[in-house]
């Protein structure tokens, strides 16, 4: 659990929707979670910037900027979180499969796995102040999710889910640029909301992990009534290997603060990006 950091409200979008790619490769035998036994590893940053602008909130007084863990190029670009996490793709454990109770054959079930290391500058500098050490926080097997593999789509599981064929597509395979769909409805504290999908473009990306054929997929929450945007996301999905980046941009209100906590509106933009991956048994 992040110490001190609370995001209450998700307002505005910033991010600008890309143009359509003229190539519309298929692969029809592709795997888009990543086969059992991939492994990959993220490193995931979220930045506070003054609205409006790239000056960062979080700005270490000059007595703790060579104490906190963080690289000055950090600070100064806004990071506030910086995440290392470890991704396992395996086959849903029996015992998870027979608790929730999921309709066989239990070979169409992928679990993702998450381990990592979470460093909080803001966690840092409130210990910092106080005279006290800062330690990274560890997590372990969190963000357990359950997928499973259907003719024509991927759909996340829930526990106690019979009906698997009747619930829509967290992706809709082969990925084919051009298509959408809808990956959720829910009640937001703002209304009835529904989360949409649409394959925007295949295209090169370069990331820490090296140069990818990947696809774009723009990921939109949108209010019913009124109809108005909540935030917009970007995932990108590399065949047998699975996510490669993602990211997105909002503003959000925080608390912040040593001693006296404050609420803030901030520029929050989250990155997570593959540094490397493999494939082990």
């Amino acid at each position: 659990m992040r110490k001190n950091i609370v995001m209450l409200f998700i307002s505005f979008v910033f991010f600008s929707c890309a143009k359509n790619s003229n190539i519309t490769g298929v692969e029809d035998n592709s795997t888009y979670l990543g086969g059992i036994g991939t492994q990959r590893t993220y490193i995931q940053t979220e930045k506070w910037l003054q609205l409006g602008t790239n000056n960062p909130v979080v700005v270490p007084p000059d007595s703790l900027i060579l104490k906190v863990p963080f690289s000055q190029n950090e600070i100064s670009s806004g990071v506030v979180i910086r995440d290392s996490l470890v991704e396992t793709i395996a086959m849903i454990d029996s015992t998870y499969y027979a608790a929730w109770r999921l309709p066989p054959p239990r070979e169409m079930y992928k679990t993702i796995r998450t381990t990592g290391i979470v460093y909080d500058l803001f966690g840092a500098l409130y210990e910092l102040v106080h005279g006290r050490n800062y330690e990274p926080i560890g997590i372990s097997e969190s963000n357990y999710h359950v997928y499973a593999e259907l003719p024509g789509k991927i759909i996340e599981v829930s526990p106690n889910d019979t009906l698997l064929s009747s619930k829509p597509p967290w992706l809709k395979v082969p990925l084919i640029v051009g298509d959408s769909w809808e990956r959720l409805q829910y009640t937001s504290i703002f209304g009835p909301a529904v989360i949409s999908v649409r394959v925007s473009e295949l295209k090169k990306v370069t990331i820490a992990a090296g140069t990818f054929e990947a696809y774009k997929l723009e990921v939109a929450t949108k209010l019913s009534n009124p109809d108005s945007t909540l935030q917009i996301e970007y995932e990108y999905y590399s065949p047998n290997v699975g996510l490669i980046l993602y990211e997105t941009k909002r503003t959000a209100q925080v608390w912040y603060g040593y001693d006296t906590i404050t609420l803030m509106s901030v520029d929050q933009v989250i990155r997570k990006e593959l540094v490397s991956y493999s494939f082990v048994q």
